[in-house]
């Protein structure tokens, strides 16, 4: 069961992508994550994006630079499977999923009907696909193109900003202008590697 103070509130921490890189910038996403959290908390990582022949290797580090990163605070860490992901999401006081193909994530997230409901008073902690997944629409580094995300924010995301183009470039201006523009007038969050937003719903 999760031990967070019953809130209504959700906090949402989109991250740009590189997350398994030591940086000051990432180190600052995993204490913006356990920020608030009590002793004992229960983290769920989730690598659903990834292969899963990778799933425990990635584990393992994350853990690690949590430790590494957060000192003063024990945690509980677990790994999240598929046939037992509704329930253990209703154990976790964070939900934290990594970055990969959105494609294979899609699979896991959309078919949970009542996915916003089950992480209501959570942390949820979402990298590269994982921002793109909760998105109204995204923009898509590798295909080039805009798509539709699940929607469970009314926003648009483009994740790892400036690793095709610098940020301030031609194309990259015109991508920004083609993203404010697809589907719905929305706020648009454009977020390089190692870079993050809270948004608190």
């Amino acid at each position: 069961m999760s031990i967070l103070p019953l809130t209504n509130m959700t906090k949402f921490i989109l991250h740009g992508g590189a997350a398994n890189k030591r940086s000051a910038g990432n180190d600052r996403l995993y204490a913006a994550i356990a920020e608030d959290l009590p002793e004992g908390a229960n983290i769920l990582l989730v690598y659903f994006a990834k292969p899963e022949a990778q799933w425990l290797e990635k584990f393992e580090k994350n853990k690690k630079i949590f430790e590494e990163v957060i000192q003063t605070k024990h945690f509980n860490f677990e790994l999240a499977q598929k046939d037992s992901f509704n329930e253990q999401i209703k154990k976790a006081d964070v939900i934290y999923i990594h970055g990969g193909k959105r494609e294979l994530l899609d699979l896991e997230i959309l078919k949970i009907e009542n996915f916003k409901s089950l992480i209501e008073g959570k942390v949820l902690a979402v990298e590269s696909a994982g921002s793109n997944v909760l998105a109204e629409y995204y923009y898509d580094n590798d295909k080039n193109n805009f798509f539709k995300g699940a929607g469970l924010l009314p926003i648009k995301t483009w994740c790892h900003y400036g690793a095709n183009h610098k940020k301030e470039s031609p194309e990259n201006k015109n991508i920004m202008e083609k993203l404010k523009n697809f589907g719905k007038n929305l706020p648009v969050y454009a977020l390089s590697e190692e870079q993050f937003v809270i948004i608190n719903q």
